[in-house]
């Protein structure tokens, strides 16, 4: 059985966020870029991981709205 986009999202989260309450918060619909505490680099590389896991670029004019929670992203890498 294949994994969801989902579950797949939450992975690669987890490599960055080691606070468990914040991958709850996360996990439970909280936006992503506050919710979690990331400092630039490591979004820079969270999001470059993302895009090559998925093979999906992110579109910089609309990246805000995508990375709005973790729903929003598992929908536009489905999409």
């Amino acid at each position: 059985m294949s994994r969801s986009t989902r579950d797949r999202v939450a992975d690669i989260f987890r490599r960055y966020v080691s606070d468990e309450d914040e991958m709850a918060e996360l996990l439970g619909g909280e936006p992503i870029l506050t919710a979690l505490s990331l400092d630039s680099l490591a979004t820079l590389k969270l999001t470059t991981e993302i895009e090559i896991e998925f093979g999906k670029r992110f579109d910089m004019n609309t990246i805000e709205q995508t990375l709005e929670s973790i729903d929003s992203l598992t929908a536009y890498l489905d999409s």
